[in-house]
């Protein structure tokens, strides 16, 4: 080996246990090395309160959409995006909407 001086042992030495240490490293670090980084999510206007009014369905239903598709990792369930929707529900959609949610629980009764 060339340069076998003390310096150079010593840079061998640091080099060996890093290569060891990366071997080794527990599987969920090795994992975050083949993720990339996701991507920000946009910032989006809220939807504006639903109450049943007709007139403004098509467009709360069109915000929601838009929400949806820009993150779909964190609205990846119907479940996600039930409550999501639920929680600008107003006046009479409101109040149709609260026999469905289980109080004590927070559970709603929809499959989808």
């Amino acid at each position: 080996m060339v340069g076998t001086g003390t310096a150079a042992l010593t840079l061998w030495a640091y080099y060996n246990q890093g290569y060891q240490h990366g071997l080794t490293l527990p599987p969920l670090i090795q994992n975050m090395s083949s993720h990339p980084p996701s991507a920000p999510v946009p910032k989006l206007h809220e939807p504006e309160d639903f109450d049943s009014t007709r007139a403004k369905f098509s467009e709360f239903m069109i915000k929601l959409a838009l929400v949806f598709s820009s993150d779909p990792t964190r609205y990846a369930t119907d479940a996600a995006k039930i409550c999501y929707a639920a929680s600008y529900l107003s006046g009479s959609a409101a109040d149709w909407f609260e026999p469905h949610l289980n109080k004590a629980t927070g559970a709603i009764h929809f499959t989808t």
